[in-house]
């Protein structure tokens, strides 16, 4: 799957995509040449999800990259994954400055208005992620082998954006991509 938002004049254009909590608060933003996906908070607004079903993928590796832009960081922005009726958890979070691991490892800081590129690789079998966060200004900052919050997590059908805390602030989404993938095995060395 990969979607760079440019194809779309509104969210109503967006088929493969679900909104939860206040789908006129979702837009296609043209920014420069290029088009994002933004969701819209207000102080009336607990939360919105932009949701991202797929085909289940339960063997192997999944790789999941998106870029994400805030412009105001008391607005915090969730990056989840999901299956079905197995319980969902944030992957990366972009919360007062700080962007965390699900377990609340703090990995770098973040200013508002810039966008940050996420990738997230889960291995399936072991129920460990690594996150690498590219900065602005090229900065890799990364967390490696991060247990699933839910270890009974098998598979991924979705990927979760979001945004909460009931303030006036906008979360910005773009270069969204999802790949199933496959380690080759460790070969022995000979002598």
């Amino acid at each position: 799957i990969s979607d760079n938002f440019d194809s779309y004049n509104s969210v109503s254009d967006m088929s493969a995509w679900n909104f939860s909590g206040a789908q006129n608060k979702a837009e296609v933003v043209t920014e420069g040449s290029n088009k994002a996906l933004a969701l819209h908070l207000d102080s009336a607004t607990d939360s919105i999800w932009a949701i991202r079903p797929f085909t289940q993928i339960n063997t192997g590796n999944v790789k999941i990259r998106t870029s994400v832009k805030a412009d105001n960081t008391s607005l915090t922005v969730p990056l989840g994954i999901h299956c079905d009726s197995e319980p969902w958890f944030v992957y990366a979070m972009f919360t007062n400055g700080e962007i965390r691991t699900e377990d609340g490892t703090k990995f770098a800081d973040y200013k508002v208005n810039e966008w940050y590129k996420v990738e997230a690789d889960f291995n399936l079998s072991e129920k460990t992620y690594n996150v690498t966060i590219t900065g602005p200004d090229g900065a890799e900052h990364e967390t490696r082998d991060v247990p699933f919050r839910h270890q009974s997590l098998s598979a991924i059908s979705s990927v979760w954006l979001q945004c909460w805390s009931k303030i006036d602030a906008n979360a910005y989404f773009d270069d969204f991509y999802v790949e199933q993938y496959y380690e080759a095995p460790t070969l022995p060395t000979s002598k």
